[in-house]
């Protein structure tokens, strides 16, 4: 299976709360990804085992990209449906900046789970990378293809991971000091495996108003060459706190005789945004509705949801 890694660095957003000041680096971002794809009879096929740490963004110790690990591999013949990928753990050599002050991230080992706080040093030789275990954050994720991957013996399969960040340093917020964050890390605004080849990505934020305090989710879409929808990504903000909608993954997506119906799984619930849009004529969006706010979060109440908007659309150039 022919694979390509397809890094989109765009600088600036609106959507994140917290970051790091001017600086501030995310030095190495790695992953242990475990990657299945699953055909129409339910049989899963592992094309990534999840065992070895995989470059995610920007610099890193590795080598090897997730792009690049799946080179070469061919899945068996047949129709796969969906993909299922989950998070095995993380490694980040971090420095962020506040208030002038710098913190560094150490040698040590974290369970990711919102809790527990890395062991930042304000020393610089502490300097090195965190080690984040599999915990009660991670979790498996299955997404549906808009269009089935179709494997035959006598022709190479393409299959696209496909991320996007800003180049900005997030960090957890609500904690004590900036010493107890729980997590720090590059900003990712999309993630997801399609089976073509994208030519365009479109971008709305999703604006959820309560008493003057807006709670935005990154609604992203990639297009191949012929406007086909490839697949979707909603990002959830900074650990969720300025999040309108819980869920950060798009689980299925469906054309409309208008634009699309998106589904994500959020705290155990499926929750459907719709809308209108014409990426041939891309300048906005509109009749946005979402089925259910998250329960957890009180703000979810008593608000306006932005109904129309403005979308941003990127033609994207890849060399194979």
């Amino acid at each position: 299976m022919k694979k390509i890694l397809l890094a989109l660095l765009f600088i600036g957003s609106s959507l994140f709360g917290a970051f790091g000041e001017s600086g501030s680096q995310v030095e190495i971002d790695e992953i242990k990804l475990k990657v299945e794809l699953i055909k129409d009879d339910k049989t899963i096929i592992t094309i990534l085992d999840g065992t070895k740490y995989l470059k995610l963004n920007g610099s890193s110790s590795s080598a090897t990209s997730i792009g690049q690990a799946l080179s070469g591999v061919k899945p068996a013949v047949g129709t796969y449906t969906h993909v299922r990928w989950t998070p095995m753990g993380f490694r980040i050599k971090v420095k962020f900046i506040d208030n002038g002050t710098t913190y560094y991230s150490t040698n040590t080992t974290v369970p990711e789970d919102d809790t527990t706080s890395w062991q930042f040093s304000t020393t610089e030789t502490d300097y090195a990378s965190t080690i984040i275990t599999q915990g009660a954050v991670t979790h498996t994720v299955t997404v549906k293809f808009p269009t089935n991957l179709l494997v035959t013996a006598d022709k190479a399969v393409n299959l696209f991971y496909v991320s996007k960040f800003t180049g900005d340093v997030q960090y957890s917020t609500g904690k004590a000091t900036m010493a107890d964050q729980t997590w720090v890390s590059n900003t990712m605004e999309a993630f997801g495996f399609i089976t073509n080849t994208p030519a365009k990505i479109a971008q709305f934020d999703l604006v959820y108003n309560n008493s003057g305090t807006e709670y935005k989710n990154k609604i992203s879409l990639l297009f191949d060459e012929n406007n086909n929808i490839l697949g979707s990504h909603s990002s959830e903000g900074t650990s969720g706190a300025g999040r309108a909608l819980s869920g950060g993954f798009i689980k299925e997506l469906n054309t409309t005789n208008t634009g699309y119906t998106l589904t994500t799984d959020g705290e155990g619930f499926p929750q459907v945004i719709s809308f209108d849009f014409n990426v041939s004529n891309c300048s906005n969006y509109s009749n946005l509705t979402v089925d259910r706010w998250q329960s957890s979060n009180s703000n979810m109440t008593g608000g306006t949801l932005t109904t129309t908007g403005n979308v941003t659309c990127s033609d994207i150039t890849i060399s194979e």
